[in-house]
């Protein structure tokens, strides 16, 4: 199966029984849409910061609210792939269940998020608070520094997709060790699963782009004004659209891995050892 079948193949899955989807993710996108929407009206302004400073307590729920995010987007991964694979539907208290098996899809989405986590934090460092603390770049320095830095991305982003199975492998109980494991299946077969990859993120991250614009248009052209787009009841419901798409394409990014995956094991499974 070509790589453009299996990006359809997760479309039909994902866009075929889209009640499926809502049914798994529904209180998931609740966490975080509270949790993000919390961050949003807590986001002290510049000049609050530089006249009063930081609240303790804010400060402290700043950082907590983001792992409250990822964390939800973890849980849902494990019921959503526990479904992709196993066929497993969980219902009531079930659904919102975060034991050790979600902690453990959480620490591996960790895991394979720092390879290219780690270059942009550095970038962020350098770029943008350098200039703050009085550091000047040559045109050549800030060349060579930019090029070490997209040099550690492209590396980062092998690290990845080598490691890019062991969410879902912790997710369905698949291994004792799911970075080995994932690490072994990719072996051999990155390009393959970048392009896959590409090939289903491209695409999405495009259509997502396109219908939020085409949404804010059409509230301006019905006389709401800028400013209303980020506060009130319109805010409220454009972050809840925003994430309710974040969570779709990351349902079909896992659909795509999913499939993928299957389709290693069987080539695994029919290749003679050597």
């Amino acid at each position: 199966m070509v790589s453009f079948q299996i990006v359809l193949r997760a479309f039909g899955l994902l866009f075929g029984d889209f009640k499926r989807f809502l049914d798994i993710a529904w209180p998931w996108l609740g966490v975080s849409t509270l949790a993000v929407y919390a961050v949003e009206r807590m986001r002290p302004m510049p000049g609050d910061v530089i006249e009063n400073g930081l609240d303790p307590l804010s400060s402290l729920l700043m950082v907590l609210l983001p792992i409250v995010h990822l964390g939800a987007l973890c849980g849902f991964f494990a019921k959503w792939s526990r479904w992709l694979v196993l066929g497993e539907m969980p219902a009531g208290l079930a659904l919102m269940s975060f034991k050790g098996r979600e902690v453990k899809v959480l620490l591996m989405t960790i895991v394979i998020s720092m390879p290219l986590a780690v270059p942009l934090f550095l970038f962020a460092l350098y770029f943008l608070f350098g200039p703050m603390q009085g550091l000047t770049l040559e045109p050549e320095e800030a060349g060579r520094n930019f090029l070490a830095i997209l040099l550690a991305g492209a590396i980062g982003v092998y690290f990845m997709i080598r490691m890019l199975f062991s969410p879902i492998l912790a997710a369905i109980d698949g291994t004792a060790n799911p970075l080995a494991d994932s690490w072994r299946l990719t072996k051999g077969r990155t390009g393959r699963l970048f392009h896959l990859m590409f090939l289903a993120v491209a695409p999405a991250y495009l259509l997502e782009a396109l219908v939020l614009f085409a949404l804010v248009r059409f509230l301006m052209a019905l006389g709401v004004e800028p400013g209303e787009l980020q506060d009130g009841a319109i805010g409220a419901v454009l972050l809840l659209l925003t994430i309710l798409v974040n969570f779709a394409l990351l349902a079909l990014v896992m659909t795509v891995q999913a499939l993928a995956l299957q389709i290693f094991k069987q080539e695994d499974a029919s290749t003679p050892p050597g």
